[in-house]
C-alpha cells in the first residue's frame, strides 16, 4: 500500500530527531543513515505515484468522450484556422477545451489548441475504400493511430523503459535527499550532530515547437487517410524532437536532457579520444553500480556508428565474441538512435579533436518524461502563399528530469 506524502515527511522528521539526539554509536548511526536513505526513496516514488495518479485521472475518459473524439478532424481543424474563418462543430468545441486546459497548466496558447482528450483518444480514419489504392489504400495502416500511443511508440527511450508520463496538471515535484555521513569517536566521547538536507526540483512544461507546411490542396481533401497522414507528420516531427532533449538537451530554454545533467558518471576512453572497448562497457556498468543503482530497466544507449563499431570489435583479440552479440551487450539491451550525438569534440593539449560520439548506460526508468495537456497549434496561411502551402507551427510542453543522477553514466569520447 502507497504511503501519502504527508506520513512519509513525518517519518523523515522523526527519524532525522532520532539521528541527531539519540545515536551513539558507528552502527546506530550506519542504521539511522540507512532508514533515511530508504525514506527518502519512498518519498521521491510518493511524488512520481501522485503525478502518475493525476495523469491517470485525465487520461481516464468515458465512452461518451472517446466516442466523440473520434469525430475530430485535424484537416478540417487546419482548413478552417487557414481559411480566415472561425472554426465550427466540434472542431471548435475541442479548441475551448483547450483553452481550458491551457489555463490549469498556466499555459498561454499563442494559436488555436488540441486538447489532450484528442491526443490520448483520437483514432484516425482508414478511409473509404481501403481495397482500392487511388480511393485511399494506399495510405492506409493496419493499425489505427492514436497519437500519444504512437509518439510514445516512436521514442526509442520507451523501449529501454523511461517513464512516460501524460496529461500532468501543474508542476510535478521530484525530491532528493544528501547523504548523512557517519564520523568514529571515542567510547564516551561526543560526536557531531548530522542532519539530512531534502531538496525538491520540479518538472515544469517546456514549449517545444515544430514547424511544418501543408498544400492547400492536400487540405481541401476530406478523406480520413489524410487526417492520418497529418496526424503521422505531426507525431514524427514531435517525437523526434522530443528525444533529443531528453538524450542530450540542455540548450536555451530545453529541458536538460540525460547528456547535459550534471552529476552522472563519466567513463573517459583516453586522453586522446579512442574507439570503444570491452573494458570501458564494463566500467560504464560499473559506474552506475557503484553507486547502488544497478537495478531496474538497465540498458545502453548509443548511435549507428558505435553500434557499427560494437559489432566489429572483438572483446579480446581472437576470441571472434564481439561487443555486440544477441542484440546484447554483456547481457544488457543496446537501442540506438541517431540522437546520440556523433559530433562531439575534446581538447587533448592544444588539439581539439571532433566527430566524438557518446554511450549512455543506466537504469532508464529513472528517465522521466512528461507530458502537459495537447498542442498549440499556429496556422499561417500567407508565409507560403506564392507556393500554395500553409505553414503550421506545432507547439507541445513537456519537461524532462532524472530521478536519480547515479543511475546513468556516459561516455562522450567515441572515435568511429
Amino acid at each position: 500500500m502507497n504511503r501519502k506524502i504527508a506520513e512519509i515527511k513525518n517519518d523523515i522528521a522523526g527519524q532525522l530527531a532520532v539521528a541527531r539526539d539519540n545515536v551513539k554509536t558507528a552502527e546506530e548511526r550506519a542504521a539511522a543513515v540507512e532508514k533515511l536513505r530508504e525514506l527518502n526513496q519512498e518519498l521521491q516514488g510518493a511524488f512520481i505515484i501522485e503525478a502518475a495518479e493525476r495523469s491517470a485521472a485525465q487520461n481516464n475518459f468515458s465512452a461518451g468522450e472517446v466516442q466523440e473524439a473520434q469525430r475530430f478532424s485535424f484537416v478540417k481543424f487546419l482548413r478552417e484556422a487557414a481559411g480566415g474563418g472561425a472554426l465550427t462543430g466540434l472542431e471548435l468545441e475541442m479548441a475551448q477545451e483547450a483553452v481550458r486546459e491551457s489555463k490549469l497548466n498556466g499555459i498561454v496558447l499563442n494559436g488555436l489548441g488540441i486538447p489532450h482528450i484528442i491526443l490520448a483518444t483520437k483514432r484516425a480514419a482508414t478511409g473509404q475504400n481501403v481495397t482500392t489504392a487511388n480511393d485511399g489504400g494506399n495510405l492506409v495502416g493496419s493499425d489505427p493511430v492514436v497519437y500519444i500511443e504512437a509518439l510514445r511508440a516512436k521514442l526509442v527511450l520507451s523501449q529501454l523503459g523511461a517513464f512516460f508520463m501524460t496529461g500532468l496538471v501543474g508542476n510535478v515535484p521530484l525530491a532528493k535527499g544528501s547523504a548523512l555521513s557517519a564520523s568514529w569517536g571515542g567510547e564516551v566521547g561526543e560526536v557531531a550532530a548530522v542532519k539530512k538536507a531534502i531538496t525538491k526540483s520540479e518538472m515544469t512544461p517546456k514549449r517545444l515547437a515544430m514547424t511544418t507546411a501543408y498544400s492547400r490542396q492536400l487540405l481541401e481533401q476530406t478523406s480520413g487517410d489524410i487526417d492520418r497522414l497529418i496526424m503521422l507528420d505531426m507525431i514524427n516531427g514531435h517525437a523526434a524532437a522530443l528525444e533529443a532533449a531528453a538524450i542530450a538537451g540542455g540548450g536555451s530554454n530545453e529541458p536538460s536532457g540525460i547528456l547535459a545533467t550534471a552529476g552522472i558518471g563519466s567513463v573517459v576512453i583516453g586522453a586522446g579520444a579512442g574507439a570503444i572497448n570491452w573494458p570501458k562497457l564494463v566500467e560504464l556498468e560499473t559506474k552506475v553500480a557503484g553507486n547502488n543503482a544497478d537495478s531496474g530497466a538497465l540498458g545502453y544507449l548509443t548511435n549507428s556508428k558505435v553500434m557499427g563499431a560494437l559489432k566489429t570489435i572483438e572483446r579480446a583479440a581472437g576470441t571472434a565474441r564481439f561487443l555486440y552479440e544477441n542484440k546484447e551487450s554483456n547481457g544488457y539491451p543496446v537501442v540506438v538512435t541517431n540522437n546520440v550525438p556523433s559530433n562531439l569534440t575534446k581538447v587533448n593539449g592544444g588539439d581539439t579533436i571532433q566527430n566524438l560520439s557518446a554511450m549512455i548506460f543506466g537504469n532508464f526508468a529513472d528517465l522521466l518524461i512528461g507530458q502537459w495537456g495537447g498542442l498549440d497549434v499556429i496556422v499561417d496561411p500567407y508565409s507560403l502563399k506564392k507556393v500554395g502551402e500553409v505553414e503550421t507551427t506545432i507547439n507541445a510542453f513537456h519537461d524532462v528530469a532524472l530521478r536519480r543522477v547515479e543511475s546513468f553514466a556516459v561516455c562522450k569520447d567515441i572515435t568511429t
